[in-house]
Parts: structure tokens; C-alpha cells; sequence
């Protein structure tokens, strides 16, 4: 069982190697687990289950070491709570107020209920559609993010969710109903989850389509500190005999065309990061093909 035992020190008395290399006792008291941790409660269950894995004949152990340390530590300090664990639900719930005043300028025909339901609603029939099929699109924004943490720029992030996941439904000939958002980070930031809820709504705004939901998560074990991720997800309409690409009328020599991007918006960061990084550039630097002085980040 002692090899078994990690991430705990194990210290012995009344014990010796045998002539055939095993590890006997004499009995009574023969070792002490020792394990360290920030909070007693942990470094206690720790020990604990550490003495578990040690198996002999006879072996016991106690289970109440530290409990009276523990109690003492709980009445000083207070117990474990969300926010002693890096969770902080009342920050996340200050920022509801914000989050209803921006959606509301989303809001269209078909929106059932307000923000903060278990789930959102929208009514079909009330977007006015006779045979309409259903079009979804999930998506994020990639490593752009690493240039708007690196810039404190996040509002363009938002932006670029909605019209990651919005491009892929109009694409179908399919009108965008609605948008939901994931926000997860390390550390809940207020300024830079409005800036982002802000700039998904504005796409929103622009796209037509209501943002009637989503989820901020705070997770410190999984997110270093202030970094985050985003994701979205878009539904939308269109009538059964409107669906694209029509690939049944496509023939040689129909005439494809092209519309020109007005930039790179969330594809491609990866090698984009890449290019800044080998032509020792920052995000942070004014771009020198740039009328208005603004920085590599800020286009």
C-alpha cells in the first residue's frame, strides 16, 4: 500500500526491512501521514485517504484527526462557500439589470418571456411563416480572443459571435430568429462580459434577431484568472421551398460570385498570431497603414 500513497509524506517507526526485503512492525503506533494543504478540511481528508491506501495486517487508523482544528477553523473563518471557492454568484447577479437593458433593444416578433428564465422562448407562428424549416448555428471566435485580452478591446468579440453563427444560417436563405451566449471565464470581469453582452447585442441589432438567453459561468479551475472563452448559438427560418443552396439547379457554367470581406473578423487568428509573432509586431503597436493611428488590435 505505501507505494500506492502520493502527494503525502509518510514517516515511520517501529518498522524494518526483514531479511527478505519486507517491511515489518513491531505494533502499536508504526507510521505518520503528513499531508499539506491552504485549508485544514482538505489537508485532513487528504491524510485520510492516504491512511486508506495502506494495507497490512491489523492496520487501523483514525478518522477524527483535526476535526476539533477543523470546527475551530469554521467558526473563524466561516465554511466553505461559492465565493471562498472563486465563485462569486452575487457579481454574476449585479450584472442582470445591465444584461435586460441591452437585450432589450434585440427584442422582436416572436419573443416569449424575459431574460433570466430557465429556458428561452419563442413563438414560430408569430414570425409569420407558412412551412418554415428550422437553421442552427453554434460557433466561437477562436484565438481572437488572445488579441482582445491583449488589447482590453471586447467588444468587437461580441460582434463577431453573432456573425460567426448568424453568416452560417443566411447562407441557407434562412431568416435569424434568435441568439443565445455561453461566457465562461476564470474570474468573473464585469467590464469585459458587458463590453462582450454589448457587442453581441449590437449584432444582434444588425442581424435581426433577439438574444433571449445564455449562460456566464465562473470556473477558477479550469480558466486562469481573467481569461475567457465565448460561444453562441443562433436559430433561424426559412420556408421549405426558399431552402439554398439549390443543388439540384447548379450546372456548368453557372456564374459564381464573390463578395469581398471587409476583413479577416474571427478566422484564421491562429495564423494571423503567428505572422505578429515571426514579424516581432504587438497588437498593441499603431498600424502604419492606418489613416487614423489606430493599432494592429483595433483593426
Amino acid at each position: 500500500g505505501l507505494p500506492s500513497v502520493t502527494k503525502s509524506m509518510v514517516f515511520h517507526m517501529g518498522t524494518k526491512l526483514n531479511n527478505y526485503g519486507e517491511l515489518v512492525t513491531n505494533g502499536g503506533r508504526v507510521l505518520i501521514v503528513v499531508t499539506t494543504h491552504q485549508e485544514l478540511v482538505l489537508a485532513a481528508a487528504r491524510a485520510t485517504m492516504a491512511c486508506g491506501r495502506i494495507l497490512f495486517n491489523g492496520a487501523q487508523f483514525r478518522t477524527d484527526i483535526a476535526h476539533r482544528g477543523i470546527a475551530r477553523a469554521i467558526l473563524a473563518m466561516g465554511a466553505t462557500t461559492y465565493k471562498s471557492s472563486g465563485v462569486d454568484i452575487t457579481a454574476g447577479n449585479d450584472l442582470i439589470p445591465i444584461y435586460k437593458q441591452m437585450v432589450s433593444g434585440t427584442k422582436r416578433q416572436g419573443v416569449l418571456g424575459d431574460l433570466g428564465s430557465f429556458g428561452a422562448m419563442f413563438d414560430l407562428k408569430a414570425a409569420a411563416f407558412r412551412n418554415p424549416i428550422l437553421v442552427s448555428s453554434s460557433d466561437g471566435v477562436g484565438t481572437k480572443l488572445k488579441v482582445a485580452l491583449t488589447c482590453n478591446s471586447h467588444e468587437s468579440i461580441g460582434q463577431d459571435l453573432v456573425a460567426m453563427c448568424v453568416n452560417d444560417i443566411i447562407v441557407h436563405g434562412a431568416e435569424p430568429l434568435f441568439f443565445l451566449d455561453y461566457y465562461a471565464t476564470g474570474r468573473l470581469n464585469g467590464g469585459n462580459v458587458v463590453q462582450v453582452v454589448k457587442g453581441i447585442a449590437d449584432g444582434c441589432q444588425q442581424a435581426g434577431c433577439a438574444l433571449i438567453g445564455g449562460e456566464t459561468a465562473e470556473m477558477p479551475g479550469l480558466y486562469h484568472n481573467h481569461d475567457y472563452d465565448v460561444a453562441g448559438f443562433a436559430v433561424g427560418a426559412v420556408e421549405k421551398d426558399k431552402i439554398l443552396p439549390r443543388i439540384a439547379d447548379i450546372v456548368s457554367g453557372d456564374i459564381v460570385i464573390g463578395l469581398e470581406s471587409s476583413g479577416v473578423h474571427a478566422n484564421g487568428f491562429s495564423l494571423i498570431r503567428k505572422i505578429m509573432e515571426r514579424g516581432c509586431h504587438k497588437f498593441t503597436e499603431e498600424a502604419p497603414f492606418s489613416l487614423d493611428k489606430k493599432t494592429y488590435g483595433k483593426l
